[in-house]
């Protein structure tokens, strides 16, 4: 994900804020669209001033701000056509992800089913391997991992019987825990993040922790620690990379251990020279700020944990390119 991409994200936020302030219903004149509303957005947020531009250029708001001590206030207004432009790419999500949804409500209700006294495997295991097929074609095409691990029914047997999941009710619980977030963020329309394993063991551990606990999240403290560990993977993805002798440190001073900032810019200033490297080197500084941003935040939410860990996985899927480790 590019520095571009990082800012579509804060654009469908925004717009999504708005749009849910709305105080009308959605079909209503066109007159009454421009209601005001008001957000709070990070002062520390270094493509807050580019995306407001945007979105002002592109007719969909038009805005003012006002500085604050906790952060940038604005006053804005979500035009006629900032309105359609949010329905069209982010409501319209759940609609694509109609087959999906449909697959996983079977597939769970088949889970459920018999290892609660309803169908025997037998009448059912070829009907799940097939669904079973399907689904996960359809998530790997969107570039998400099917919750689900059990290939064919008797897998299933196996974990329910194995003596941790005694009653129906505790099986019901586990089933709904697998299926239950993706389902959510995919009828909401919110995309869940698209993790590639790098190679990098400690790198790849954290990103898979930051993406369980943004899927279980619930309360500011828990959307908080997502930044967190999306801080530490950065800091992890450092220490695989640079390697001082080959990477000096740009402004000759001794890098820190948890200096990620400058050692990763050590880094891209060899391995790209002559290409984006200072475009690359803001998009790493800009991840880390998101990341801490996230995690000081004591009113942490969805949209700023999900928009640190896309911003922490973009930079770690780039790092991976540059080091050779995308090639074919």
């Amino acid at each position: 994900m590019n520095e571009r991409e990082v800012s579509e994200l804060w654009k469908q936020a925004i717009l999504a804020k708005l749009y849910e302030r709305q105080p009308r219903p959605v079909d209503v004149a066109v007159d009454d669209a421009n209601a005001a509303a008001k957000a709070t957005v990070p002062d520390e947020n270094e493509l807050f001033d580019a995306i407001m531009d945007d979105l002002r250029r592109d007719g969909l708001i038009t805005h003012s701000t006002q500085r604050a001590p906790e952060g940038m206030v604005f006053d804005a207004k979500l035009t006629a056509t900032g309105i359609k432009h949010y329905e069209k790419t982010h409501l319209s999500a759940a609609p694509r992800n109609a087959l999906i949804l449909a697959a996983l409500d079977r597939i769970r209700d088949i889970l459920i089913g018999v290892a609660t006294g309803g169908p025997r495997i037998q009448q059912v295991d070829a009907e799940y391997r097939t669904l079973f097929g399907e689904l996960s074609d359809q998530l790997t095409a969107q570039g998400i991992e099917n919750p689900v691990p059990f290939s064919d029914l008797w897998q299933w047997y196996g974990r329910w019987s194995s003596g941790d999941l005694p009653s129906y009710q505790s099986r019901r619980q586990f089933i709904a825990e697998l299926i239950d977030p993706l389902a959510a963020r995919l009828r909401s329309g919110r995309a869940p993040a698209v993790i590639s394993p790098t190679g990098w063991s400690l790198v790849d551990q954290q990103i898979g922790i930051a993406r369980k606990k943004l899927e279980a999240a619930q309360t500011e403290v828990e959307y908080q620690s997502v930044g967190l560990v999306c801080r530490e993977a950065l800091l992890s993805l450092a220490k695989e990379v640079f390697v001082a002798a080959r990477h000096p440190i740009l402004d000759g001073k001794a890098v820190g251990a948890s200096d990620f900032k400058r050692m990763i810019e050590a880094y891209i200033a060899v391995e790209l020279a002559g290409g984006a490297v200072e475009e690359l080197r803001k998009h790493a500084r800009s991840a880390l700020d998101l990341a801490n941003h996230t995690t000081h935040k004591r009113t942490a939410g969805f949209r700023d944990a999900a928009i640190s860990l896309e911003a922490t996985a973009s930079v770690v899927n780039i790092i991976a390119i540059v080091s050779g480790r995308r090639d074919p």
